[in-house]
């Protein structure tokens, strides 16, 4: 038996090659290739499907549906503005034509190698700095010196011209300029006579109708004790301004209220003084003296209040001569300065 199956397997492996390759062939499953007819079948089928689901999704809206299909929104009022102005300018720049101006200039500019970042004609590449021109420096000359720096007079004065009104130039350059004159010494120069000397202090109290129009006590001593008593203090309070507090101290201490206030009712005038305001001021000096105490001083004198009376005083009466004060100074310039203690004379 052995020898026998041994002998068929043996057999069978000497076959032809093609031979073995047709057996296999035959035991082979068979497939069936669709012919032209079973392909147009299923197509018909698929687009039958096609139409039935499309059909499902399908929404059929009814000729008398209540709602319908969004039409735009009408346009705002502003936005009816906003389309006219646009409109009209359009027709503006049409009538211009500065669109055409436009094209022009910018068909100009357009041109081999130019870019819309540069202006036409713009050469490529980096500028060269431009270089200051070079301008000689002129020599320097001679320096100068006046006479009074080389330690001689003007010309005019060296030679011998007395009458020349130099104005007083020749003290300035001759001497020092911060040198400051007395009363007497500046009407002296200015060749006015001197009026009455001053002591510095007013002796007067507050004018007699204003005491008795506003009941103002007779001296300052019953004023302050009817008003509170107490101790004197110039400053005002913390918050409170110096007219304010100035204002409250009318009946108690008349020369801080007068000071920066006139009576109640009465205007306060400003600018120049005329003549007859100063021969009054100096009128009531000459009497009651004056150069403190400005607030009582000043309810002699109409519409003028306390600080007003003493720049006068300083600024127009002590330059023009009007009256002395040996504790003011006058400058080459005619500036009266303070100058308690100087020597200025009585």
């Amino acid at each position: 038996m052995m020898g026998g199956s041994a002998a068929t397997h043996a057999s069978r492996s000497e076959e032809h090659p093609k031979e073995r390759q047709v057996g296999e062939k035959e035991n082979r499953p068979s497939v069936k290739v669709p012919t032209a007819a079973v392909v147009a079948g299923d197509l018909a089928l698929a687009e039958e499907g096609a139409e039935k689901k499309a059909s499902t999704r399908r929404k059929i809206i009814p000729a008398n549906a209540s709602h319908r299909l969004p039409t735009a929104a009408p346009l705002t009022e502003y936005e009816l503005q906003r389309e006219e102005r646009i409109r009209r300018n359009n027709e503006a720049l049409k009538e211009l034509k500065v669109l055409d101006a436009a094209r022009t200039l910018e068909a100009a500019g357009a041109g081999p190698g130019s870019h819309p970042g540069k202006r036409p004609g713009a050469a490529a590449g980096r500028r060269r700095p431009v270089q200051p021109k070079a301008h000689p420096t002129p020599a320097p000359g001679p320096a100068r010196k006046s006479r009074r720096l080389r330690g001689g007079l003007p010309e005019r004065v060296a030679a011998g011209d007395d009458e020349v009104d130099d104005g007083g130039l020749v003290d300035l350059l001759d001497g020092d300029e911060s040198r400051l004159l007395t009363c007497d010494e500046w009407a002296a120069k200015n060749g006015f006579t001197p009026g009455p000397t001053m002591t510095g202090h007013f002796a007067g109290w507050v004018a007699p109708a204003v005491c008795t129009a506003l009941g103002i006590a007779g001296n300052a001593a019953e004023a302050w004790a009817e008003h509170g008593g107490g101790a004197f203090d110039r400053k005002p309070p913390k918050g409170e301004s110096a007219k304010e507090f100035a204002r409250g101290m009318l009946k108690k201490n008349p020369n801080a209220y007068f000071y920066r206030h006139n009576m109640p009712g009465e205007d306060t005038w400003a600018g120049d003084w005329s003549e007859e305001e100063i021969t009054k001021f100096v009128a009531l000096a000459s009497a009651s003296g004056c150069g403190d105490k400005w607030g009582l001083f000043a309810s002699h004198i109409p519409h003028r209040v306390g600080y007003q009376c003493s720049a006068v005083y300083r600024h127009v009466i002590i330059p023009r001569g009007l009256l002395r004060d040996g504790n003011f100074m006058m400058t080459l310039s005619g500036q009266a300065q303070w100058c308690r203690g100087g020597r200025g004379g009585d």
